[in-house]
């Protein structure tokens, strides 16, 4: 690839296996693809959130005016139904776990998705979407995916995302990431 990329990644399933481990391939795509020039950064919603936030605060007063988006650990998938009925106002979601079966639930403002956070980043980078190469394992990614100029979906990745991608990988744990590094010329 001659022009130097803005590369998009998701955490969970993309660039971490489900157990929260970066195999030592994606740590080192996502190296060699930064030394080519190439721009490489995290989109997500969520991490491992005790393990990554320890100091986040839990059982706190959930009203703030300075918070677009909000997680909760599903119990079942009711919970997740309860909330998108009880918050119609607001865009629920899901997240986390293998595959289709969601840990937690979130939600978040309906103007606010992670095609919108990728803008305000071009924005910011004086950029444009031409440059973008996006990878995801989720429905939450499909906005990222189908805003970039290419989008990746994980072989791990549900039907939906798979669908949307111009391109699918091997699952993360397969060394996906770095194939696909590889297939779009990221590593040369």
């Amino acid at each position: 690839m001659e022009q130097r990329k803005i590369i998009f990644l998701d955490v969970d399933g993309t660039l971490v296996d489900y157990s929260g481990h970066i195999p030592q391939s994606a740590a080192e795509a996502v190296r060699l693809a930064r030394q080519k020039g190439h721009k490489v950064y995290i989109c997500t919603g969520s991490l491992t959130v005790k393990e990554a936030f320890p100091d986040m605060i839990f059982g706190a007063e959930l009203y703030r005016d300075d918070v677009n988006k909000i997680s909760f650990i599903l119990k079942s998938y009711e919970d997740y139904l309860d909330a998108a009925e009880a918050f119609p106002e607001l865009k629920a979601g899901t997240w986390g776990g293998a595959g289709e079966t969601a840990l937690f639930g979130d939600l978040a403002l309906k103007e606010i998705d992670k095609a919108y956070a990728m803008d305000v980043l071009l924005e910011h980078l004086h950029a444009s979407p031409d440059a973008t190469v996006a990878f995801g394992d989720a429905k939450v990614d499909i906005p990222m995916l189908e805003h970039s100029r290419i989008g990746v979906a994980m072989g791990n990745g549900g039907p939906e995302i798979r669908a949307a991608a111009d391109y699918v990988t091997d699952d993360v744990e397969c060394d996906g990431l770095w194939k696909a590094f590889s297939h779009l010329g990221l590593l040369e």
